[in-house]
């Protein structure tokens, strides 16, 4: 435990520190810069002390930009450390270039050899970019991206050098020397910086770049400035113009500085979490990338057009293949245009699962954790979590089904949202539990919060009365980030459970209060039904002499034997006419929804197990246990025989009611099988002399 917090206590200590690098740095390179060119300006670009200081602000400039380029690479993710390992040796070549031309310049004052060992080294900084460019080609994207990447540089490069060979490179550098080596030398210097230039724009360009976005721009700003003093430096060069330690000596080293800074930026932002590992938007980037080669290809076939003396036909031949070439492509590309769509969208999907719960929207527990982690070396202390658990979930989504409990889920998420403030993390951790990390907030502060949840929750119930809500939340704060915050999250959950126990009977008797009043509403009770039943399932029971227990809750069992239908779809509840095979299968688990339901309250706990028996048959046809004769407790065959009689008699929304003597002649029918005969014989004779003393 104490060599994990020395090293995170020594991580954040290492990104403080690079921060402060980078903030002197870029503080100090406009400076540099300003410095260099004021020296030659004011000393003028003969001096040869101006050559001398000249040469050594350009190794100390280098020198800046390899050593950035280094910490970048002992800093970088696994994944990263060989492109900025090829980048520092490349920067660490041209260091190297430098000393050997000061040497060469100013130590044992001879001309420096053209070419030597300077440009070699020179030569050498290039390749070596290029060789990164490619490792992290084939790193980032894999082989056959990677390779159709590189297809994609080889043929606009190919474009590039042409025209550049037919306009540029021959006039200037081929025709005016005849020592192969230096035309060698001239050539490599222009092959590479266009080769780096097309390379990184792809890069830049393609779909699977992961270095920040921001360090990326500086990457490319840097290299731009770099290439474009070495083809300024060309043309100078081609018009004899060039004088050692003219004003476009530092743009070379600025554009390794920047290089550098790029590196150190990339450094600070991953460790700030910043760094995107999503694929960018890339729809137009591949446009534009797909699209350049062949555009390059058509202005390499107008240009050879323009200067062909005469056409023939070859010529035609070839331009139509490279035409039909094209426009297959283009169909290719339009092809596979919904299929990229359908691919990103995929892409966003599991993005945003990998951070956020599809349900409520929240984050998930992945995420919670990760800023967990994060969170343990910032320094947004003091840190409150808090977790809520909804109380009474399971009840919802046995007895009312999941969709509703669904519904629940998402109310509370909305009401915690708006609840908390938008700094605050608030995640669904489990099917029932929330949590909340709240950054900069005291134990009175979170408090206050806690007190806004709850009258917030009161006012939901109020405008929800049949899908009401109840959260036990418990908080824990810590001052110090030498707390563990993995600690502090079981401490709030230890206090959430403690609270769920002391108001977890108030919990559950409010929401079967809520659940009975729903089924009031939307059942047959307010007409009657209840009383009716219960009046003379009780005059059965004492006609038997059951004891006054039994009698009771035969009485309460009248009132609540159909609350499980809550559960059942309004559409097969109050559908007119008959159901379908399927609807009765969902209509048939009301006693095991009802069953659930009293089982989890104090109140109903003795009646439960007669709220699951109550539809069983004398015959063992009936269900949910199939229990037959006097299997079958009491109270539920009293009451099936007295329910039967009061739906016969009653209107329903699927039949009209029909008179005392039919429904009495429909008991004898099925006396023996469906109903106990004994008990239909005596509940006969009540109802006949009821009719009797009515008469």
């Amino acid at each position: 435990m104490k060599y994990n917090k020395l090293l995170s206590d020594t991580a954040e200590k290492v990104g403080e520190t690079m921060e402060k690098l980078y903030k002197i740095l870029l503080f100090l390179v406009p400076i540099y810069l300003v410095i260099y060119l004021l020296w030659m300006i004011t000393l003028g670009i003969s001096n040869d002390t101006v050559t001398f200081i000249g040469n050594n602000l350009s190794i100390l400039g280098v020198l800046v930009a390899a050593v950035c380029t280094f910490l970048t690479y002992k800093k970088s993710a696994k994944i990263e450390r060989k492109f900025w390992l090829l980048i520092f040796i490349g920067t660490s070549a041209y260091v190297l270039a430098d000393v050997a031309w000061i040497y060469y310049e100013s130590i044992i004052g001879v001309g420096v050899p053209s070419p030597g060992l300077p440009d070699y080294l020179y030569l050498t900084h290039g390749i070596m970019y290029i060789v990164a460019m490619l490792a992290l080609t084939y790193k980032q994207t894999g082989l056959y991206y990677g390779f159709q990447m590189i297809l994609d540089m080889l043929i606009t490069g190919t474009v590039v050098l042409t025209l550049g060979w037919h306009f540029l490179i021959y006039p200037a550098f081929v025709v005016k020397s005849d020592i192969l080596s230096e035309i060698i030398v001239s050539l490599s210097y222009i092959v590479i910086d266009l080769v780096l230039l097309c390379g990184y724009l792809y890069i830049y360009l393609g779909r699977k770049i992961r270095l920040n976005k921001k360090a990326t721009a500086m990457f490319m700003l840097g290299l731009g400035i770099y290439i474009s003093a070495d083809f300024y430096y060309l043309f100078l060069t081609y018009n004899g113009t060039y004088h050692l330690s003219r004003w476009i000596d530092p743009f070379w080293v600025l554009g390794l500085m920047i290089i550098g800074l790029a590196g150190i930026k990339h450094i600070i932002e991953t460790r700030k979490n910043i760094v995107s590992t999503e694929e960018r938007s890339s729809l137009i980037y591949d446009k534009i990338r797909m699209i350049v080669p062949y555009l390059g290809i058509t202005v390499l076939f107008v240009v050879q057009l323009v200067h062909m003396d005469s056409i023939n036909s070859l010529f035609i031949g070839i331009a139509l293949i490279m035409v039909l070439g094209i426009v297959r492509q283009i169909m290719v590309l339009i092809q596979n245009k919904e299929l990229i769509k359908s691919l990103q969208i995929a892409n966003r999907e599991l993005n945003y699962l990998s951070r956020y719960n599809k349900l409520t929207g929240l984050y998930n527990r992945m995420y919670f954790d990760e800023e967990l982690r994060r969170l343990q070396h910032s320094t947004d202390f003091p840190i409150t979590i808090m977790v809520c658990d909804l109380d009474g979930l399971k009840i919802i989504n046995d007895t009312m089904g999941h969709e509703k409990g669904d519904l629940l889920l998402i109310a509370c998420s909305n009401l915690l949202k708006t609840s908390l403030r938008s700094s605050d993390i608030v995640a669904r951790i489990g099917g029932d539990e929330f949590a909340a990390i709240l950054t900069k907030t005291e134990q009175s502060s979170a408090e206050e919060l806690v007190k806004k949840i709850k009258k917030n929750v009161l006012i939901y119930n109020q405008n929800n009365k049949e899908l009401p809500m109840s959260l036990s939340i418990g908080i824990s704060t810590t001052e110090s980030k030498d707390y563990s915050l993995e600690q502090l999250l079981k401490e709030a959950d230890d206090k959430m459970y403690n609270e769920k126990l002391i108001q977890k009977k108030s919990s559950k008797s409010q929401i079967i209060d809520s659940l009975m009043a729903a089924l009031e509403e939307r059942d047959h009770i307010t007409e009657g039904h209840a009383h009716r039943v219960a009046e003379h399932c009780v005059k059965m029971g004492e006609q038997l002499n059951l004891s006054s227990n039994v009698i009771t809750n035969l009485a309460l069992l009248a009132q609540v034997h159909d609350l499980g239908k809550v559960g059942i779809p309004d559409s097969i509840l109050f559908k007119k006419g008959p159901l379908s095979d399927e609807e009765w299968k969902i209509m048939r688990q009301h006693p095991e929804k009802g069953y659930r339901i009293a089982i989890a309250s104090n109140n109903l706990v003795n009646v439960a197990d007669l709220i699951l028996k109550h539809h069983e048959r004398w015959d063992g046809k009936g269900y949910p246990l199939g229990l037959k004769e006097k299997e079958i407790p009491i109270e539920c065959r009293i009451l099936a025989i007295v329910d039967s009689f009061d739906a016969i008699t009653s209107k329903r929304p699927y039949k009209e009611a029909r008179s005392t003597e039919e429904a009495l002649k429909e008991l004898q029918r099925c006396s023996g099988t469906q109903f106990d005969p004994e008990l239909v014989q005596l509940f006969l004779e009540l109802i006949n002399t009821d009719m009797k003393g009515v008469v």
